[in-house]
C-alpha cells in the first residue's frame, strides 16, 4: 500500500483530559514549543497558535488539546483554520487533525493531510463524526520536518450528523468509489448502483451495508482497494517497525546481498533509523563487494515506501525513480535522497550489477520499491510475479466511523511504463523443494558471471 500520507509523529503520548472548548490546554511533543491564545475554539474569530521546533530539530512533532465528547456525541466536527508554514525540508509542512476516543482507545480519525501537507499559506478544515460512544477527542496539529507553522482563526464548529442508515452508508460510498477510484469505470454503474441501493433500503443497521460495498470494491479488480472496519482507519501518527528481518552482509563470492522487508508506520524518526541500517550497511561492505548486489524483496509486504527508497539511494540514484499517476493523467514523481545523517559524500553505486529478487509476497510498497529498480542499467529481475497491488491508495473516512482505502492511482516505473498488476520477472525461477533457493543461485551465477 502507498503510503499517501508523511505526517511523523506518535500520539502514544496523549494524555486524556477532560476539558472543553473554552477552557484549553495545548501540549507539545518533546522538541517543540506551542503559544496559544486563549481564544475559544467556537469563536468567531477562532484561536491562534504558533507551533515551532527548537533549533536544530528536523523530526516531526505536534501540539494538542483533548475536549471532553459528551456534549458532542453523534455530532459532525469540523475545524478550520489558516495554516502558513516555514518548514526547510523537502517533504514538510503541516497538517490539522481530530481523532476520538473511547473506553478502549481510538474510534476514528481524520486530518487534513488526505490532502496533502500544508507547505506554504492554505486555509484547511477536517470533519469528523463523534462516535456514540466517545468520552474524549483531541483536535491538535501536526508539524513534518521541523520549523514553525502558524494557524490562525483555528475554528471548531458542530452539527447534527445525518442519521446513518445502511441506505446512507452505501450511498455515500458509491460517490466516494465513483469520485476516487483509478478503475471506477470498471463497474457497470447503471447497472449495480440501483441494485445495492435498493438492497441498502431493507437493511437496518449501517454495518448491514459493509458486504455491498466490499462487493464493489471487488469488481474494481485492482486488487489493492478495501474497506476499512471501525477503529481500523490509518493512523499515520504510528510508530514505524520493519515487518521481518532487516539484512545487509557480504555473501560468499564478494555479493552484496540486502533482505529488505516491509516498514510500516510514518513516525519520521522510526523510518530515517530503519533507512539508516540499510544505507550504512551498504557503505560498510562496499568496498568488499566486487560482483554487485542482490536486493531480495521477496519478504517486503510493503507499507512505507519511503525509507525503504531512502535506504536504497545509493544503489537506486538521484533523479526519478517512478510515479503515481492519477486518473485525471497527473503524475506525483518518487525519488530518493540518503537518510539524515548519513554519509553525503559516499559515491553512488548506480551502475553496479544488482539482482532483484521478487515473489509473490513481494506487494504493494515492495513492488513500489521493485518497480524503482525497473529501468536501472546492469539490473535483472530473478523469481516469480509479485504479489499485483502496484497501485497508490488514498483513504476516505465514511460517515460511521468505518473508511475506504481506495486505490486512486497506478504505479509507472522510471521510464513511464504503466503497471496496475503484476511485476514480472526477467528470469522466471520455479520453486522446487530440490533446490529452495533456486532464485538465489541463479541471482548470483549472474552476477559473478558479470
Amino acid at each position: 500500500m502507498r503510503f499517501n500520507w508523511l505526517v511523523a509523529a506518535s500520539l502514544s503520548l496523549l494524555v486524556i483530559t477532560n476539558a472543553n472548548a473554552k477552557d484549553i490546554t495545548w501540549k507539545a511533543s518533546p522538541g517543540f514549543e506551542v503559544r496559544a491564545s486563549t481564544t475559544s475554539l467556537e469563536s468567531l474569530t477562532g484561536a491562534t497558535i504558533d507551533l515551532r521546533s527548537a533549533p536544530g530539530v528536523t523530526t516531526s512533532g505536534f501540539t494538542y488539546t483533548t475536549i471532553d465528547a459528551a456534549p458532542l456525541r453523534k455530532k459532525r466536527v469540523t475545524l478550520s483554520g489558516n495554516i502558513d508554514v516555514t518548514t526547510g525540508q523537502t517533504n514538510g509542512g503541516a497538517a490539522i487533525f481530530l481523532k476520538s476516543f473511547g473506553p478502549s482507545g481510538k474510534l476514528g480519525f481524520a486530518t487534513t493531510q488526505s490532502g496533502g501537507l500544508v507547505s506554504n499559506h492554505q486555509q484547511r478544515d477536517v470533519t469528523l463524526i463523534i462516535p456514540a460512544t466517545a468520552t474524549s477527542f483531541t483536535v491538535g496539529i501536526a508539524l513534518v520536518g521541523g520549523g514553525e507553522a502558524k494557524i490562525d482563526h483555528l475554528r471548531m464548529s458542530t452539527a447534527g450528523a445525518p442519521q446513518i442508515t445502511a441506505s446512507y452508508l452505501v450511498s455515500t460510498a458509491i460517490k466516494v468509489i465513483q469520485a476516487n477510484a483509478f478503475y471506477a469505470n470498471r463497474i457497470d454503474w447503471i447497472t449495480i448502483e440501483p441494485q445495492v441501493l435498493d438492497a441498502a433500503k431493507r437493511m437496518q443497521d449501517p454495518s448491514q451495508g459493509y458486504p455491498l460495498i466490499i462487493d464493489m470494491l471487488n469488481a474494481l479488480q485492482d486488487h489493492h482497494s478495501r474497506l476499512l472496519p471501525i477503529g481500523e482507519q490509518t493512523d499515520q501518527f504510528e510508530h514505524g517497525r520493519a515487518q521481518g528481518n532487516l539484512d545487509v552482509q557480504i555473501l560468499p563470492g564478494d555479493i552484496g546481498y540486502i533482505n529488505m522487508p516491509g516498514f510500516t508506520g510514518t513516525n519520521k524518526a522510526d523510518g530515517n533509523a530503519f533507512a539508516s541500517t540499510v544505507a550504512d550497511g551498504i557503505i560498510s561492505i562496499a568496498p568488499k563487494v566486487k560482483h554487485g548486489w542482490i536486493v531480495d524483496l521477496r519478504h517486503d509486504t510493503g507499507g512505507n515506501m519511503y525509507p525503504m527508497l531512502s535506504g536504497l539511494h545509493l544503489l537506486l540514484g538521484t533523479g526519478k525513480l517512478g510515479a503515481f499517476r492519477a486518473r485525471s493523467g497527473e503524475e506525483t514523481p518518487w525519488a530518493s535522497a540518503l537518510p539524515e545523517g548519513a554519509q553525503a559524500s559516499q559515491p553512488l553505486r548506480i551502475n553496479d550489477p544488482v539482482a532483484v529478487l521478487i515473489g509473490s509476497n513481494t506487494s504493494s510498497s515492495g513492488e513500489i520499491v521493485a518497480i524503482a529498480f525497473k529501468g536501472r542499467s546492469n539490473t535483472r529481475f530473478f523469481g516469480q510475479p509479485s504479489d499485483g497491488r502496484t497501485t497508490g491508495n488514498c483513504n476516505f473516512q465514511l460517515p460511521d466511523g468505518s473508511g475506504l482505502s481506495l486505490a486512486c492511482s497506478v504505479d509507472l516505473d522510471r521510464n513511464g511504463h504503466s503497471y496496475g498488476d503484476r511485476v514480472m520477472p526477467d528470469v522466471d525461477i520455479t520453486i522446487s523443494k530440490r533446490e529452495p533457493d533456486a532464485a538465489m543461485a541463479a541471482a548470483k551465477s549472474w552476477l559473478e558471471n558479470k
